[in-house]
């Protein structure tokens, strides 16, 4: 697994100024246009990048919906919602122009502590939250995820 997406700045502004995701409801899509060509289904390759997204900056968050698949219109964005069911943060990641493999080689060389932060404890946490939603009915999951 790989969390190049966690170390984009807006993902950073949220791990810094939404407490920990109390109160919040977390959703994600991450689809592409093209076949699996790795023979990772995509809730595993995708998917993954979604939980770790949360876990990294709102970990305290409710599970929303998560969709993830290939041959689909590419779509990579995630949102916050309040108690209420109002928006309060999205980041559409097809919209930013920031460098994400670069900045995440860059980061492991600089050993900058949120690169440090991402370790094996930090990949078993999200391999844990995508194994308790198992199945993901045709690349999608709804809720059930205690935060």
């Amino acid at each position: 697994m790989c969390f190049e997406y966690v170390l984009l700045e807006a993902v950073q502004r949220w791990r810094e100024s939404w407490n920990g995701g109390d109160g919040l409801v977390f959703h994600g899509t991450f689809s592409v246009d093209s076949s699996d060509r790795l023979g990772i289904a995509g809730h595993w390759n995708m998917g993954s990048h979604l939980v770790a997204i949360r876990e990294w900056a709102v970990p305290r968050a409710s599970l929303g919906t998560l969709r993830a698949g290939y041959d689909a219109t590419p779509e990579r964005r995630v949102w916050i919602e309040d108690e209420a069911g109002v928006t309060v943060g999205e980041i559409d990641f097809l919209s930013t122009s920031e460098p994400i493999l670069q900045r995440f080689v860059s980061g492991a060389v600089a050993a900058r502590a949120p690169v440090r932060d991402l370790d094996l404890e930090f990949a078993e946490r999200v391999r844990q939250v995508l194994e308790s939603l198992e199945p993901w009915a045709g690349g999608r999951v709804t809720g059930g995820l205690d935060p």
